[in-house]
């Protein structure tokens, strides 16, 4: 938001157009590889946000990476909170590095740009740890269908959808041991699935039909390996 409010001219929208178009497609390529991420607000990590030994906290929610989207400012809370963040052990990446901050030149932006690993779109997929699900077709993760992950307690429900206009198929696979069990929210039934267990991993083929969406529950209560 602020490096958009330094592009914005009145009469042309031309640059703040560009650079909204930039983090749309930041946006569909995280989906596309499926990085789980939340959005980052500096004003709610100013007001309720915290580093916590080599975490990001903000409300219940605990990030190990940051990912610095173009960026050309940033505020000197957000700057200083990720250089306690990268001495605790946190991962910083960034699209690019600000270079001002609150506006003005400051030392810091030197000793961000040392914290920071620089990478592009084509990269992305360093982000991609074993704590996120997997969706692989021909051995990569398979671009339009995204998925979402929430964790209750032992418990991990994923939504995905697939946004292609025919079938697609996939080896699904998330962290840990579970039984898997397709839930239809309609009629409140769940559809047990075949799985296995590889490596400390559920894994399953799933297929979905053009632009189906499907919620998996992930429980604890290991059926079959």
């Amino acid at each position: 938001i602020y490096t958009a409010s330094t592009l914005y001219e009145y009469m042309d929208d031309t640059a703040i157009a560009e650079y909204s178009g930039d983090f749309v497609s930041l946006s569909e390529r995280l989906n596309d590889d499926h990085i789980l991420h939340h959005y980052g607000s500096e004003v709610l990590l100013e007001r309720h946000g915290k580093v916590c030994e080599n975490e990001i906290t903000l409300g219940k929610c605990r990030y190990n990476k940051v990912l610095l989207p173009k960026l050309t400012v940033i505020s000197s809370n957000t700057c200083d909170m990720l250089i306690e963040f990268a001495k605790n052990g946190g991962k910083i990446y960034a699209l690019s590095v600000p270079q001002f901050i609150d506006g003005r030149k400051d030392d810091r932006a030197e000793v961000l740009k040392k914290i920071c690993t620089v990478i592009d779109e084509e990269t992305l997929s360093l982000l991609h740890d074993d704590t996120m699900p997997s969706l692989i077709n021909n051995g990569k993760e398979m671009a339009g269908i995204h998925i979402t992950q929430r964790v209750c307690a032992d418990e991990k429900l994923f939504y995905a959808l697939n946004l292609h206009k025919e079938m697609q198929t996939v080896e699904f696979s998330c962290d840990g041991e579970f039984s898997l069990c397709e839930f239809d929210v309609l009629n409140e039934t769940k559809t047990v699935l075949d799985y296995k267990i590889v490596d400390g991993k559920t894994v399953a083929t799933l297929s979905f039909e053009a632009r189906e969406a499907k919620l998996i529950l992930a429980e604890k209560n290991v059926l079959q390996s």
